[in-house]
């Protein structure tokens, strides 16, 4: 059994990790906007609206990252855990910085406004969907065993 996490984080290492993917869509909504903005959805009246989920979503990381550390555990993906978190915003979602993150670029798409900039969270979930989360729930499921089982069946993956 340790040797098959060993594989599983040893495939899922290589390569950026979350936070680049998240400022990458950012910038990615940000191109897309200035160059492709096909249809405007939000007035720019309600664009500061957007202001709202930017910082639900900054405020969930930041508790989550809290949590992280108070249990003494590494956030960054693939490190070996050394505890379960199931408590606090773990307590919604079992991935609650990934679903932030999220939020957070549903909030940018809001502020600019415009058609294109919509579709980079979708994207950005499944990417994140494929390749962190499935991994991780893996090697979580093999390190925690009946216990993250036992979370899983009680807490949804994103919300």
């Amino acid at each position: 059994m340790r040797g098959e996490r060993a594989r599983i984080m040893t495939d899922a290492k290589s390569g950026p990790l979350p936070p680049v993917f998240f400022l990458g869509g950012l910038l990615l909504q940000w191109g897309f906007h200035i160059s492709l903005p096909i249809a405007r959805l939000v007035p720019e009246a309600w664009a500061p609206l957007g202001t709202i989920p930017i910082a639900v979503g900054l405020g969930v990381v930041v508790v989550a990252a809290l949590q992280f550390k108070k249990a003494d555990t590494p956030i960054k993906p693939f490190d070996q855990p050394s505890a379960l978190v199931t408590g606090g915003v773990f307590r919604v979602s079992r991935n609650p910085i990934y679903f932030a993150m999220i939020v957070i670029q549903i909030g940018t798409a809001f502020g600019l406004g415009t058609l294109v900039t919509f579709f980079v969270p979708p994207a950005l979930a499944w990417l994140l969907s494929r390749r962190f989360i499935e991994r991780e729930e893996a090697a979580l499921s093999q390190t925690f065993g009946e216990d993250y089982e036992r979370y899983k069946s009680r807490v949804r993956r994103w919300f």
